[in-house]
This record gives structure tokens, C-alpha cells and sequence, in this order.
């Protein structure tokens, strides 16, 4: 009997494939994989990496936090953002040197320059570039 049912199901899924109008089956490209991502929301993504001078310290850790939040918070042209720590991953190509990870998308890069003019960017810089020793920064636009 199980054997019949899947004879039976395979020859519906083939029928609706072969007969069904383009508009129909749509629903049937949408099994393929990796369809269930979720694309970035905006076409360029901001991946800022922070070397905190004392990681350790509570104090400047919450400093460099707070002028952080109350900047990105005021940002129009932000879409998404993303801030991290070191995941507790061991692989030979992760590096885990950093002390933060921020993850920014936007619209566009007019957006994104825009951002990088902003007032609360310029004072988020001054609040806090005493407090790292390095940053890096990569950018990317999306190719889909």
C-alpha cells in the first residue's frame, strides 16, 4: 500500500508540474534549497570590527556600549544592524581577536555615505575612539 501512495504522490506532483499553468506552479519553485533564506534588508552591508584597549574593563566596555546604542539609535538610514562578541566557535580560520563585531545594512551606499555624515556618527567617533586601539571596517555591496 505505501509503495502505491508513493507512486500516487509522485505522479501528482509530475501531473501539477507538467499541466498546471506557469502562474499555478509557482509555489513549486519556491521548494528549491536555499529559498528559505532571508535576503539582507538593503544592498550594502557594513562590517565594522572593534579592538577594544582594555577588553577587560567593565567600565569602558559599557562607555563604548552606551554612545553606541544612543548613535545608532538616531540613525535614519540604518536598516538592520547586528552587535556582537566573539562567538565561542574554535575553527583555524575564525578570528576572535576582536572585541565587537557591529553589523550594518542599508539601502544603498547614498545611504550609507549619508550615515557616515551624520552628526551622531562624528560624535559617536569622538565619544568613543579613545577606547579602541584598532577598527576595521568592511563594506560590501549585494550581488542579487
Amino acid at each position: 500500500m505505501t509503495l502505491i501512495l508513493k507512486f500516487l504522490w509522485m505522479t501528482l506532483i509530475l501531473m501539477s508540474v507538467l499541466f498546471l499553468d506557469p502562474k499555478e506552479r509557482a509555489g513549486f519553485a519556491e521548494l528549491r534549497p536555499g529559498n528559505h533564506l532571508e535576503q539582507a534588508q538593503g544592498d550594502f552591508a557594513h562590517v565594522v570590527l572593534f579592538w577594544l584597549k582594555n577588553p577587560d574593563s567593565v567600565k569602558d566596555r559599557q562607555s563604548f556600549r552606551t554612545s553606541l546604542e544612543k548613535f545608532v539609535s538616531q540613525s535614519p538610514y540604518i536598516k538592520t544592524m547586528h552587535l556582537g562578541e566573539p562567538a565561542a566557535t574554535n575553527r583555524d580560520v575564525i578570528d576572535r581577536s576582536y572585541t565587537y563585531m557591529m553589523i550594518l545594512t542599508f539601502e544603498s551606499l547614498d545611504a550609507q555615505n549619508k550615515y557616515q555624515e551624520e552628526q551622531a556618527h562624528k560624535i559617536f567617533i569622538e565619544e568613543s575612539e579613545n577606547l579602541w586601539s584598532r577598527v576595521t571596517v568592511y563594506d560590501s555591496q549585494n550581488l542579487w
